[in-house]
C-alpha cells in the first residue's frame, strides 16, 4: 500500500492508496489514537483485492498533521477535507465506506455531490442521542492504562481480544509528544455538544439518492443502534440495514468477513 502526504491548508493530509476497480474512499472514526490502519487493519487487503482504496487520516488524527490553534473539533474543517479527498479520488462515480463520526461527513458529502453513488456505513452517527458513559468514555484522553482498557473493552463485544500486551503497546503510542494535550482540548467537557454537532436534518437525510447500507453492530455501546442506524435507515430513501450480532462498535474489526460481503454487495 502506497503512503503520502498531501498539504491541505495549514497543514497535510496522510493518505493510503492500493488495489484497482470502482474507487473507494475509507474514512475511520474518532477517538484516541483511531487511524486508518486502527480502524481497517483487517480488511484493507481484502477491500484493496477488489476496488481502488483511498484513504486517509482526519486532521488530527493518525499521521495527518495537526491544528496549529483551537479548536481541533473543526466539523467545518473535516467537511473540507472530505471534499479535497473527492476531488482527488479518480473516476466518474465514488464510493464511500465510513466508520462512526465520519458517517456524517459522508452523508453531508453525498447531498451535494453527485459523484458519490454509494456508501457502507458502520457504527454510524447523525442523529440526537444522549451522550452515554461509554461514549464519554472513548471522547476521554485516557491518563492511566486501566483508563484504556475500560475505553477499548466497550467498543468490543469479545472483550478477550484487548490483551495487556495491546494495552501497553497503545498506552506508549498515545503518551508521545503533544497527543494528549491536543485530544483533551478537541472534546473537552460535556460530551454531548459533539454529539448535537453531527446531527443531520431528516430534510438533508431525505435529499441523499445514493444507494446506503448501514452496518451497526448490536452490541454498539457508545452509539446504540436504536437510536443511530434504525433511524438514518427510515430517514435515507435507499439505505439498507444490516444488524450485527455479537458485535460492538467496530464491524471491521470483529466481523471482517461480513463487512467485505458488505461491500461486495453494495460496491460490485
Amino acid at each position: 500500500m502506497r503512503e503520502y502526504d498531501v498539504s491541505f491548508e495549514s497543514t497535510h493530509i496522510h493518505f493510503l492508496e492500493e488495489g484497482s476497480g470502482f474507487p473507494v474512499l475509507l474514512l475511520h472514526g474518532s477517538g484516541p489514537g483511531v487511524s486508518t490502519m486502527g480502524n481497517f487493519r483487517k480488511v484493507l487487503d481484502g477491500l484493496a483485492n477488489r476496488y481502488h482504496v483511498v484513504a486517509m487520516d482526519w486532521i488530527g488524527f493518525g499521521s495527518s498533521g495537526q491544528l496549529s490553534s483551537p479548536p481541533y473539533f473543526d466539523m467545518a474543517l473535516w467537511e473540507r477535507q472530505i471534499q479535497f479527498a473527492l476531488d482527488r479520488v479518480t473516476g466518474e462515480k465514488v464510493g464511500i465506506l465510513a466508520h462512526s463520526l465520519a458517517s456524517v461527513f459522508a452523508l453531508k458529502a453525498a447531498a451535494s455531490n453527485t459523484r458519490v453513488s454509494k456508501i457502507l456505513m458502520t457504527g454510524a452517527m447523525g442523529t440526537p442521542f444522549q451522550a452515554n458513559e461509554h461514549l464519554t468514555r472513548i471522547w476521554t484522553f485516557p491518563a492511566t492504562q486501566e483508563e484504556l482498557r475500560k475505553a477499548l473493552e466497550c467498543l468490543v463485544y469479545d472483550q478477550s481480544v484487548i490483551t495487556d500486551d495491546f494495552i501497553q503497546n497503545r498506552f506508549e503510542n498515545l503518551h508521545r509528544g503533544n497527543y494528549e494535550e491536543y485530544f483533551s482540548s478537541m472534546f473537552s467537557g460535556d460530551k454531548q455538544p459533539y454529539v448535537d454537532a453531527s446531527i443531520l436534518s431528516a430534510e438533508l437525510l431525505q435529499e441523499i439518492q445514493c444507494k446506503v447500507l448501514i452496518l451497526h453492530g448490536r452490541d454498539d455501546l457508545p452509539i446504540p443502534f436504536e437510536e443511530t442506524a434504525l433511524v438514518l435507515a427510515k430517514n435515507i430513501p435507499r439505505a439498507d440495514l444490516w444488524i450485527i450480532a455479537q458485535c460492538g462498535h467496530s464491524p471491521a474489526l470483529e466481523h471482517p468477513n461480513k463487512l467485505l460481503a458488505a461491500a461486495k454487495s453494495l460496491f460490485g
